[in-house]
């Protein structure tokens, strides 16, 4: 698919009194050895050779946060010029990455539709089709590394793009099926909550 917009960008658009509030209620959460679509990460010799992913994660089902989110998703799928057909949020993931952890390259989607074996409840037959990060802290302030990169393919003459507009406070919204990844986080902690946005299948 060519996209004219491959992620789209709110720089710092959440104060700090309500981005405090998320991490309160991240950490009020159970905690988690993360997944990626039922397969635990660790399985390989190192972070480039077998690992997917190396963090913490809990699950965030708050009203407050889908109303907050929502208009941001909205704008975005509207103004990147995406229009996808979305009408599912699942629960939300705050994770925290430490020192050495880190999420390789992934795509947020898979190639069929949310079946009977999902745990999701409301996600039967439909798909992720965007996604959305908010950034609940400062790089090279509270953490170093942990770099937001996307890869937007081979044909694209600036393939790998770290993501700049990443301050405390701010939302990303890109479509499910664009590979990106975390580099290992070297100081500091990194926290974030990310939302897939689901739909009905593509056609």
């Amino acid at each position: 698919m060519i996209l004219t917009n491959y992620y789209w960008s709110f720089p710092n658009v959440l104060d700090d009194t309500l981005v405090d509030q998320i991490i309160k209620e991240g950490r009020l959460e159970d905690s988690e050895e993360a997944g990626t679509f039922n397969k635990k990460q660790k399985g390989g010799e190192n972070a480039t050779d077998g690992y997917i992913r190396d963090t913490k994660v809990a699950w965030l089902d708050k009203e407050w946060l889908y109303v907050m989110l929502h208009p941001y998703v909205g704008n975005a799928n509207v103004n990147a010029g995406w229009n996808f057909d979305i009408n599912f949020v699942e629960s939300m993931q705050y994770a925290e990455y430490s020192p050495g952890q880190f999420y390789n390259w992934h795509q947020d989607s898979s190639s069929t539709p949310y079946d009977e074996t999902a745990l999701i409840e409301g996600s039967i037959g439909k798909i992720r089709k965007l996604s959305s990060t908010v950034f609940l802290s400062e790089q090279d302030k509270d953490y170093t590394g942990g770099d937001f990169v996307f890869d937007f393919g081979p044909y694209e003459d600036n393939r790998y793009h770290t993501v700049k507009e990443n301050g405390k406070g701010s939302i990303i919204v890109f479509p499910s099926f664009i590979y990106h990844k975390i580099t290992p986080v070297e100081t500091g902690t990194r926290k974030s909550l990310v939302s897939w946005i689901c739909g009905p299948p593509w056609r």
